[in-house]
């Protein structure tokens, strides 16, 4: 193989790697920033599971207590 071809190769290479970086870096860096979203999303819905078990077992548990003492 000649310096010459071997030089055009290896240019299709970079051109070829500079596209697939142009196409796959933006999509990796949206499936991060989805990732992201998802777990504040579901540590959000998390939180909010918590506090309502909290908030209903509190008044089933007052209920509770009061029809007791009735």
């Amino acid at each position: 193989m000649s310096d010459e071809r071997w030089f055009q190769i290896r240019r299709k290479r970079n051109i070829e790697l500079v596209l697939c970086l142009l196409v796959v870096l933006p999509m990796v860096y949206g499936l991060w920033f989805q990732l992201a979203f998802l777990i504040h999303y579901m540590s959000f819905l998390f939180l909010v599971a918590v506090f309502t078990a909290i908030y209903e077992g509190s008044r089933w548990i007052w209920a509770f207590i009061r029809k007791k003492r009735a």
